[in-house]
């Protein structure tokens, strides 16, 4: 894990959050969704092409060399404002399946610290009134591997707050980012 604290340096050392602060308060990106659109992907091209912290680098290289080798590593994100019991945060941001080789992992992070600012997720939160200059991202690293279905399981019925101790998954075939991603229609099932 790459915890909040690393994202929010890397966003200061590179003046990034001059940046951040300027759009926010900028009225046209506030009102004008198209326009809005545009500076989110400008803004995430600065954050991907930005300096990365040399002693985080060597940190992270040196775990995964020592952990990982050989190994397809999956890049993913977990933002301080997800998964919480009215925003769940579930496809707005950006993982990076397979990763190998030293530069790809780090571009790898670098893009999902920068999918904070995804189109989806901006939007995501100002309906559910969240402060975006409050929001931070850490990365997770996690061994890749091989599956047959990938899902998500939890012990409630999301469709049902009164069914007690339903279990809820929701799968597909092969890897769960397309269904993640919503280019995929996963099959549902709740034992109860």
């Amino acid at each position: 894990t790459i915890p909040f604290y690393y994202y929010h340096e890397f966003i200061k050392r590179n003046n990034l959050d001059d940046a951040i602060f300027g759009l926010l308060n900028d009225q046209k990106f506030v009102h004008d969704p198209a326009y809005r659109r545009e500076q989110l992907v400008q803004l995430r091209q600065k954050i991907e092409s930005a300096e990365f912290d040399p002693a985080l680098r060597q940190q992270v290289l040196e775990k995964v060399a020592g952990e990982y080798v050989g190994k397809g590593l999956f890049v993913r994100s977990s933002s301080n404002w997800e998964d919480l019991p009215n925003f769940s945060g579930a496809g707005l941001y950006t993982t990076v399946p397979n990763v190998r080789g030293d530069q790809q992992l780090i571009d790898a992070i670098r893009k999902v610290w920068a999918s904070l600012w995804n189109f989806e997720a901006y939007e995501a939160r100002e309906r559910a009134n969240v402060d975006h200059s409050k929001i931070f991202m850490a990365v997770l690293l996690q061994d890749g591997i091989n599956s047959e279905s990938s899902g998500v399981m939890i012990s409630t019925d999301p469709f049902d707050n009164e069914n007690k101790g339903a279990i809820y998954i929701s799968a597909k075939r092969g890897l769960g980012i397309k269904g993640v991603q919503g280019q995929r229609i996963a099959e549902q099932i709740i034992f109860r």
